[in-house]
């Protein structure tokens, strides 16, 4: 039983039939793959890298909009501001303060308590501190005799001082 080298590594003819077959069907998913979705999306992730990383995050969790709001209010205020967001209830990214801070750091962030919205926008003072402003945070009248809005798009915006 003394075989060739090239004895020994011949595949059957259905083997490497089904080989090629799988071969030519990896190449045919990929061409679909890049076609329909990598051409598209590929440079777009690819560009987010330059970007600093408070904003990538605010992309990838909230989208456009939000990393768009969220420039505004750094832009916004100072690095030494306190910003009030609204109630932990209903949980949103906007009531969250461990992602707000993320993004807003080194902003102090504070919530409002649930069920004393007025009585927390009454005792905001200070040349520093702002509200944001969400299409249902804070009452409007309420925040509007105490802060001035500085209005971002559609409802949202920031509250402050006058």
């Amino acid at each position: 039983m003394n075989q060739s080298a090239e004895a020994r590594f011949r595949l059957p003819l259905g083997s490497l039939v089904i080989s090629l077959l799988l071969a030519g069907s990896i190449i045919y998913q990929l061409s679909i793959v890049w076609d329909g979705y990598a051409k598209k999306w590929v440079p777009r992730v690819w560009r987010t890298m330059e970007l600093p990383a408070w904003e990538r995050a605010a992309l990838y969790l909230g989208g456009p909009d939000f990393a768009d709001y969220i420039g505004f209010i750094r832009q916004s205020t100072s690095p030494e501001a306190r910003i009030i967001l609204p109630p932990w209830e209903p949980a949103t990214l906007y009531s969250n303060v461990g992602f707000m801070q993320y993004f807003l750091f080194p902003r102090d962030i504070h919530n409002c308590g649930i069920g004393e919205v007025e009585a927390c926008v009454r005792r905001i003072e200070g040349a520093n501190t702002y509200i944001l402003a969400l299409d249902y945070f804070p009452p409007r009248e309420l925040a509007s005799q105490r802060r001035v809005l500085l209005p971002f798009k559609d409802q949202l915006g920031l509250f402050g001082p006058p």
